[in-house]
């Protein structure tokens, strides 16, 4: 310390030591012996010199003062007064410890229906609410967003991966890392006070997860027992089950069903861009049962029925309550299939039929391109080369065929779709028993 400088007081002095390397600064000391650093000068835009406070001498180094009062220096020279810059980032640090992942994950869940690719936004959604908006789940949840670590996430995942939810830990990893780079995003980033993602360098790999491939598919018995129950549910439910296992297409494709979308003349279902999965057209075409199932749902609505196919309301809103009906009719599956071969089947989900379906194409000699084409996986040098009339012929000949195909196995004990030999049917179809009259839908009904 440099020059001294004292003021007095009533019944004292206060002394005032003068900093040499920042003159600024000065130490002061008290009455009592008490040590206090404060800085003198004009702060803000005053046009008055003060002295302010800057920490207490025995508990601040030399150093660590000339180092605030520097950085006042430089506030001052921009007119700003660091105590009511203080004040400013105090508050913003208040205001961003109230930016919990709570709130952030909160607004993600409401944004994702109104994301580009949104045909999975309720799952999604329902994800994240169960891992992570859930206190039992994750103990983090009201920490603030910018002190999320990446030993947080990890125990989170690796939490959900040991309770033997091995797909769902996969998943909700993808849905986590998605999140903080969505927080990232333009003014998302200063309003949740957060630069970069805690586990933007955090893979699959890192904690053993791997994405599960389901491989089941129906054997000839199963969809025995399948056709069988469906017959026994109620339309819609009789129908849609019934052209899950006819079509091979998703379940959410067939429960949309519009009727704009089929033309009888052509015998042809044009799935829309913007409702299949993979945002391009998909054309179905439309085996001998399906024109007769459409004619039969067709028949049985009013004139002034609504759009949708498959419905419980005269066509004004597509089937809903999927749960409760798929429930249902596996019941019924697994007491048709029990009570023939004495033991239960194994569980298995709607997406099931698309596997029987792609695995039961290739069984009747379909070609590889043209089965995946039919459940609607394209290969991109395909997609590019071909438009989406690709195979349209072949895949009319294909779905023919399966329909024939599940004819046989239906009617035939003894008929299997592992059987190599299988004859490929001819017209007439046996789902008619005469030869159909091409161009003519009222032959289907």
């Amino acid at each position: 310390m440099g020059k001294k400088s004292k003021s007095s007081s009533k019944g004292g002095a206060v002394k005032y030591i003068r900093d040499s390397d920042v003159p600024s600064l000065e130490l002061r000391i008290g009455l009592k012996g008490t040590r206090t650093w404060v800085m003198s000068g004009r702060f803000g835009t005053a046009t008055n010199p003060t002295r302010r406070l800057v920490g207490d001498a025995d508990a601040m180094s030399a150093d660590q003062a000339r180092a605030k009062v520097l950085e006042w220096r430089a506030l001052n020279r921009r007119g700003i007064d660091p105590m009511e810059e203080a004040i400013q980032v105090r508050l913003e640090e208040e205001r961003l410890s109230r930016t919990t992942f709570r709130k952030a994950m909160e607004d993600y869940v409401a944004w994702m229906p109104s994301r580009p690719n949104s045909r999975n936004a309720s799952a999604d959604q329902k994800l994240c609410r169960r891992e992570f908006l859930d206190a039992k789940r994750n103990p983090w949840i009201d920490k603030p967003l910018n002190k999320i670590t990446l030993v947080n996430a990890q125990d989170l995942i690796e939490a959900i991966r040991d309770r033997g939810a091995q797909t769902e830990a996969f998943n909700s990893l993808s849905r986590l890392k998605t999140f903080f780079n969505w927080t990232l995003k333009g003014k998302r980033s200063e309003a949740y006070g957060i630069s970069d993602s805690p586990i933007r360098n955090l893979k699959h790999s890192d904690l053993l997860l791997e994405k599960r491939k389901r491989k089941r598919k129906h054997d000839s018995n199963e969809i025995r027992a399948y056709w069988a129950a469906s017959e026994l549910m109620a339309d819609p439910w009789k129908s849609f089950f019934q052209a899950l296992l006819l079509t091979g297409q998703r379940n959410r494709e067939v429960r949309e069903a519009v009727w704009s979308e089929f033309d009888f003349k052509t015998r042809m279902w044009t799935i829309p861009a913007a409702r299949f999965k993979s945002n391009r057209e998909q054309l179905v075409p439309l085996s001998v049962p399906m024109m007769q199932m459409l004619k039969r749902i067709q028949s049985q609505q009013s004139p002034d029925h609504g759009p949708y196919v498959f419905s419980t309301t005269d066509g004004w809103k597509q089937i809903s309550g999927i749960s409760n009906a798929t429930d249902e009719f596996r019941q019924k599956v697994m007491e048709i299939y029990t009570e023939t071969h004495g033991k239960a089947p194994e569980h298995w989900v709607l997406h099931d039929d698309r596997r029987t379906v792609r695995s039961g194409l290739s069984n009747i000699g379909v070609p590889k391109d043209v089965a995946e084409a039919v459940i609607g996986h394209v290969q991109k040098d395909l997609e590019d080369t071909y438009n989406t009339h690709s195979f349209k012929i072949q895949r009319r000949q294909a779905l023919h065929l399966w329909a024939e195909e599940l004819k046989y196995v239906i009617d035939d004990p003894e008929r299997s779709l592992d059987n190599e030999e299988n004859e490929l049917p001819d017209w007439p179809s046996r789902w008619n028993q005469a030869k159909p009259d091409a161009g003519k839908p009222e032959d289907f009904q």
